[in-house]
């Protein structure tokens, strides 16, 4: 192949790296968890983590079950993906805890987490979105609400001054949250911190009869790079020019 014919092909090979390359991932943490005990002494527990970039889909659970009726199990779950041009997110966690006998009690405990330091190294257009929402069900025999806990953070902060740039944190028995961010953000240090948290514990719910309670949290995010309008047509062109030198072949 001569020269001048493997001209579009690096046109479109450079501007890809620009209209699409400009994050540059520093390190990651992403992990989840459950543990599931009963008083008279049984416990199950599991973990994982992912071990570099890219995507990272698990989905564990831990369930056991105690010798006077109480039972907990717990689930966690992360689909997630890291690349140059997008990160995101979606993380759940749910948990069940329920008592019969007064005396022995469960406890469920589920967690998903994220982590993720990335550097900008221009100024650069994004589009982020983030949703978390914490709902349980279940309550003790006077009706009060049972020991149910939900938790679901995204937040997205400068890594130097940690400012926040767009997110929320809340803890409660029930709620939804938001935020978003469409704009350019300035070379530096970035930090996304998401996570869902749930944990149950049956001794409000002390029986007989059977009683239990239960709930779920989530959280999920996606951070993208929008393409500067005249460096996605000039791609395009690059893209048109390389396929016809092709067809001509």
């Amino acid at each position: 192949m001569s020269c001048h014919r493997a001209v579009p092909a690096v046109l479109v090979a450079v501007l890809a790296q620009q209209a699409f390359g400009q994050i540059s991932l520093v390190e990651q943490e992403r992990s989840v968890q459950t543990t599931a005990s009963v008083s008279s002494g049984a416990e199950s527990s599991d973990f994982d983590e992912a071990t570099n970039f890219g995507v990272f889909q698990r989905n564990i659970s831990s369930s056991v079950l105690g010798g006077h009726g109480a039972r907990a199990e717990a689930t966690a779950s992360q689909n997630s993906g890291l690349s140059s041009s997008l990160l995101y997110g979606d993380l759940r966690v749910s948990g069940t805890a329920s008592t019969d006998a007064t005396f022995d009690v469960g406890t469920s405990d589920a967690q998903s987490s994220m982590l993720v330091f990335f550097d900008l190294v221009a100024a650069t257009s994004i589009v982020f979105t983030a949703t978390g929402a914490v709902q349980t069900v279940g309550s003790n025999p006077n009706g009060e609400p049972s020991d149910l806990y939900g938790m679901s953070r995204v937040r997205l902060l400068d890594a130097v001054t940690l400012d926040q740039i767009a997110g929320f944190q809340f803890q409660s028995d029930a709620g939804s949250d938001s935020a978003s961010f469409s704009g350019t953000l300035a070379a530096g240090h970035y930090v996304i911190l998401a996570s869902a948290h749930f944990y149950a514990f049956s001794a409000d719910l002390l029986g007989p009869p059977l009683r239990s309670g239960s709930g779920d949290a989530g959280a999920s995010f996606s951070l993208s790079v929008v393409p500067a309008p005249g460096t996605a047509a000039l791609l395009g062109f690059g893209a048109m020019s390389l396929g016809r030198r092709r067809s001509r072949r």
